[in-house]
């Protein structure tokens, strides 16, 4: 049906298409393909080494699961701190790559901890890093007719933080997140993302260079995540000035490299 229909869009939650449409010029072919009652893909499952999560999984989902709490904190956290509860009942994971807003929250936490997308389409199926299906504000690179069917989240310790204009319901005016392996008290390695400071959701590559194989201390963590200025490109916005997401971005690093720490076993 998405490969006939030359303006055809899938149709999950609703919580990103259907707002867009609202009060906006609907296009003379728009096909909206509902693809939200497919049971087997609204499920949670774990292996070994990682969970796997349904495109239809919705937030609500994620924060009440306690594999992912405990296997995925990032992602628990960023579920837990997206819209509020009506927005978190019906949005989904795969509604949320696809949409491909710099500021998504659960984006943030999936591409910290090196989720992978299986996608199937018309073409067969294939496997990639939600970095190279995020091209851009609003952009992908799943072809006509491509649907993201699961998640291949790892398993790991993990920590997500944002900053908003308001406790709840609010879009992220910078967010991070960040994975750690630990050995005793030294990073081993370590994964950092950065939302809402760029164009896409960023690594901040300097951040985890000077990390990678130091010891854990609140002060050398917060002292290399002045870094992550380096890795963004910020703009001034109707919720924040290019100046303050400069500013805060290094803070949300310092916490979410730290909490992660916390969740590998680190004591503070």
């Amino acid at each position: 049906m998405l490969e006939a229909a030359p303006g055809g869009k899938i149709l999950a939650g609703g919580t990103d298409i259907l707002v867009t449409l609202n009060g906006n010029a609907v296009p003379d072919d728009l096909t909206l393909v509902h693809i939200g009652e497919i049971a087997e893909l609204r499920r949670i499952t774990e292996t070994e080494t990682a969970l796997k999560i349904g495109c239809l999984v919705t937030d609500t989902m994620l924060a009440g699961s306690a594999a992912v709490e405990k296997y995925a904190h990032a992602l628990w956290q960023a579920a837990r701190e997206s819209a509020g509860p009506q927005v978190r009942n019906r949005a989904t994971v795969g509604g949320n790559i696809g949409t491909a807003s710099p500021a998504a929250d659960v984006v943030c936490a999936l591409e910290a901890m090196d989720a992978v997308a299986h996608i199937v389409g018309p073409g067969g199926e294939r496997d990639a890093r939600l970095g190279e299906i995020i091209t851009g504000p609003k952009k992908t690179s799943l072809a006509r007719g491509e649907i993201i069917t699961e998640l291949t989240v790892p398993k790991g310790a993990s920590a997500f933080e944002k900053i908003g204009k308001r406790q709840a319901m609010t879009i992220s005016i910078a967010n991070a997140a960040a994975w750690v392996e630990l050995e005793g008290d030294t990073i081993r390695a370590l994964r950092v993302v950065i939302g809402s400071a760029a164009p896409t959701h960023v690594r901040a590559a300097e951040v985890e260079a000077a990390l990678t194989g130091q010891k854990v201390s609140r002060a050398v963590v917060e002292e290399k995540a002045r870094l992550a200025v380096h890795s963004i490109s910020p703009l001034t916005d109707q919720r924040a000035t290019q100046w303050y997401r400069t500013e805060v971005v290094p803070v949300m690093v310092a916490r979410a490299i730290l909490a992660a720490c916390e969740q590998g076993g680190w004591n503070t």
